[in-house]
């Protein structure tokens, strides 16, 4: 499985990449910001991790942009990986497309385990309702985005 790894950090992208290695990617390629990530995600990519960092990087319109560009959209996962709470962020992101959204601090085992599940429910699908989104693990903030026809 490929994945591409999406954020002006170094830092994080090096975490990010981490995770998706230990999750069984094969090849992570990694983009500084959205027009680089354009031009590396191709068929093969399965994974795109994102932070979405304070500003300058709009995560939710890289999902929206890459979800809408192509068919093969469907069968890839989109994380993004963020400290941005606010209900008009998570807002955005599920309009974009995100299959999860993550708020750090988060720890690295349980960003491959949030990462592996998100994996295991392809193919993706549409329509989530802010509702939808829940916590998980004893009332956390952080919440895979359920998409379901």
């Amino acid at each position: 499985m490929n994945c591409l790894v999406v954020d002006p950090s170094a830092t994080v992208r090096r975490m990010l990449a981490r995770a998706a290695t230990d999750c069984g990617c094969s090849e992570v390629r990694e983009a500084e910001g959205a027009p680089q990530a354009t031009e590396l995600c191709d068929e093969t990519t399965r994974l795109v991790l994102t932070g979405w960092p304070s500003s300058g990087f709009d995560a939710p319109a890289l999902v929206s942009h890459m979800r809408s560009r192509d068919d093969d959209a469907m069968g890839r996962r989109f994380v993004i990986v963020t400290t941005r709470s606010r209900s008009e962020d998570v807002q955005a992101a599920v309009d974009g497309g995100v299959d999860l959204y993550l708020l750090r601090p988060v720890t690295p085992d349980e960003l491959r385990l949030r990462i592996a599940t998100a994996m295991q429910s392809l193919p993706a699908v549409r329509d989530v309702e802010p509702d939808d989104i829940e916590s998980i693990g004893g009332g956390d903030s952080n919440a895979p985005v359920a998409r379901a026809a």
